[in-house]
């Protein structure tokens, strides 16, 4: 971030669950590195996801058509560093049964984990 854009920071910009800062007011000049992105970002893109989600790297080696794991491997490098476990493992666990509460704990960011009987358990990370 530039000096000029930080002075325009709001604590708006600030998502502390997931830990991302988003830059809603760009220096004059900077608008044109959307220009930089191709349709090979796009396919970097959707290789760092597809094992994000699969964990599977010769599933990801398969649908990229690579011959060698080792050309895999950056996407695998990359899911790393952006998805990086917290090291926090502490959660804040809530348990409800009625319908409003389900929704709105699922509204702030509560993951569901199980239900018995009637009751859901839920939980956010602290």
């Amino acid at each position: 971030m530039r000096s000029g854009e930080a002075k325009r920071f709001h604590w708006t910009d600030i998502d502390f669950e997931r830990q991302i800062i988003t830059l809603n007011n760009p220096e004059k000049g900077s608008n044109p590195r959307l220009r930089r992105i191709s349709f090979h970002t796009f396919r970097h893109w959707k290789a760092t996801m597809l094992y994000h989600q699969t964990k599977d790297p010769y599933y990801v080696k398969e649908f990229l058509c690579h011959k060698s794991l080792k050309s895999t491997e950056i996407y695998i490098t990359i899911e790393r560093t952006i998805f990086e476990p917290s090291n926090s493992d502490e959660f804040t666990v809530k348990v409800v049964s009625e319908p409003k509460e389900i929704k709105s704990l699922l509204k702030v960011g509560f993951e569901y984990v199980c239900q018995k009987d009637e009751l859901m358990f839920l939980r956010k990370r602290k």
